[in-house]
């Protein structure tokens, strides 16, 4: 899994969950299991899905090669009931042995060619017990759900605490082959601070950009922009469903589909054409 250098920044992982929730997903992920069991969530970023889970009474572990996500993800399990891993899927080594395991929301697409998806998905084989489930998700290239990343289209605007009012809007910078690359781009306006308050220490410490040094005054008002770049495995050139030699493919247990762009969410068995 390559380490998405947006995402790896603390001061961009820390809007995330303010504009992608899940919702009817992750509802579905939450109650697949019928017992508590083992739960490996790989490409966990800021511990959403995972941390649900484990208020459900699972065993998580959460790993992901994301630094910023991370620190969002220990920041938010107050109780310290996830085992957080910062590594790669292909590259990850844990003692334990689990009865699921998944991938949410963009994280199979992230694999851009199948060297890397075969590497990710025969670690995690090697971490799974015998019988255990395996859930991704994918979008339908077919739909073509790109065409309506536009400014336009995608712009949203929220107010983030310790950051101000925050607009995001993607936009598509290519369409290669079978890989789509694009922007995420934030719009960060903070206002309303006294002139003698100060940027709060746990802020500094885990933004990787350059920033007022901890303790230091903010200006009343100031607008910058973050830009992210991201490329996902999602053109319609390949047989997507089917790639990286997955076999015994099972459709027979989906969630509901919110977005008409999704293929839904794939189950299957564990087992790897080898």
């Amino acid at each position: 899994m390559p380490v998405d250098a947006a995402f790896s920044r603390f001061d961009m992982a820390r809007l995330y969950d303010a504009f992608n929730h899940h919702g009817e997903d992750g509802d579905f992920y939450e109650n697949f299991a019928e017992a508590p069991c083992r739960v490996l969530d790989i490409g966990c970023g800021t511990g959403s899905v995972t941390l649900r889970l484990a208020k459900r009474g699972h065993q998580v572990t959460g790993v992901d090669p994301a630094d910023g996500m991370l620190q969002m993800a220990r920041m938010k399990d107050t109780e310290a009931r996830v085992e957080w891993v910062q590594a790669a899927a292909a590259e990850f080594s844990l003692p334990d042995r689990f009865d699921l395991a998944i991938m949410t929301g963009h994280v199979f697409q992230v694999f851009l060619d199948d060297a890397e998806t075969l590497a990710a998905l025969r670690n995690i084989h090697r971490h799974m017990k015998p019988g255990g489930s395996v859930i991704l998700e994918s979008r339908n290239p077919l739909a073509k759900a790109w065409e309506d990343w536009t400014q336009a289209k995608t712009r949203e605007q929220r107010v983030i605490d310790e950051v101000g009012s925050v607009e995001v809007f993607y936009q598509i910078k290519s369409v290669e082959a079978e890989h789509v690359t694009f922007d995420a781009v934030f719009s960060i306006k903070s206002h309303g601070r006294d002139a003698d308050q100060r940027e709060p220490a746990e802020v500094c410490k885990g933004r990787n950009n350059p920033a007022p040094a901890c303790g230091s005054r903010l200006p009343r008002s100031r607008t910058a922009r973050l830009v992210g770049s991201h490329t996902l495995f999602g053109h319609q050139s390949r047989n997507h469903r089917n790639r990286a030699g997955l076999n015994r493919m099972s459709d027979t247990k989906r969630p509901p589909r919110p977005r008409g762009d999704r293929d839904g969410l794939n189950l299957c068995d564990g087992s790897l054409t080898r």
